[in-house]
This record gives structure tokens, sequence and C-alpha cells, in this order.
């Protein structure tokens, strides 16, 4: 377990960390990310987003022996598992295993969305919790809360 001493208003606080596995980016974050709590990585299109948002699965599953969800709204599962193939990473294995599941909100190829009232976003978590509890998954990435704004 990685603690990292901060000061605030004069008083100790220890923020307890969860590596990500990602050797510079614990290396640089002290440890890694704050452990129970939700972290943004942001960057343009093209910054690696998607890979961190992998890679913090992958090493969760290959080191720390988690399991992870992964919540797509732009790739479908099927492009993210051949993109990450190049990496090493077999996902359909994990997949199988109940170590990784994903949550497709991706839109179908060549679909143009069709926005009508007010969205509700219940029927999503819903099935987001539903992914977490059948394989009792650790941590979970979303990519990207910038499509479902848009």
């Amino acid at each position: 377990m990685n603690l990292i001493h901060t000061l605030s208003d004069n008083e100790q606080e220890w923020v307890e960390k969860l590596e990500t596995g990602i050797a510079g980016f614990d290396l640089i974050a002290e440890g890694g990310l704050p452990k129970w709590a939700t972290t943004l990585v942001a960057g343009t299109a093209g910054s690696a987003k998607t890979v961190f948002a992998s890679q913090f699965l992958a090493q969760g599953i290959l080191e720390a022996g988690e399991t992870g969800v992964f919540v797509t709204f732009e790739e479908s599962p099927k492009a993210l598992r051949k993109h990450m193939r190049s990496f090493g990473w077999t996902i359909e294995t994990w997949e199988a295993e109940k170590k990784w599941a994903f949550v497709d909100a991706s839109p179908p190829p060549g679909e143009k969305p069709v926005v009508t009232g007010e969205y509700d976003l219940g029927a999503l978590i819903a099935r987001i919790e539903y992914a977490i509890r059948s394989i009792g998954a650790s941590r979970v990435s979303i990519d990207s809360l910038g499509a479902v704004f848009t």
C-alpha cells in the first residue's frame, strides 16, 4: 500500500494510492492514483487516453489479480480488442475468465445519433453496475466522457 503525505489546513493527511501498474506514471504520480477516488484523464484526440484506460485495467489483471470493466462510448469492443492486442493484452481471454468486461455504449458504425427529449443515464448506470458485480470488478475505465456530453 502506498501512502502520500500532504498538508491541508495545517493538518497531516494521508492519501492512500492505487498503483496503476504503469511504471512511469506511478513514479510521477508518487505511487499511483488516489485509491477509491474518481480520476479524470484529459487530453486531445490521439493523446493515448484509451491506451491509458486499457493499460490501467490490464495491469490490474496482470500485476494485482484485480478485475476491470471498460465502458466504451466511442470504439466498439471488437475494435478495442483488436487494437490492444498489439500490446500483448489478450482481452478475449480475460473476458472468458471473467477478469474483464465491456459495457458497450458505442454508436453502431455509420449510424447518426438521434436526439429526442432528455437523456436518462439510469439504464446505462444499471448496465455498468451489473458488469461490475458480475465479475467483482475493482477497476473501472470510462472512455470517453466527452462522447457522453456530445
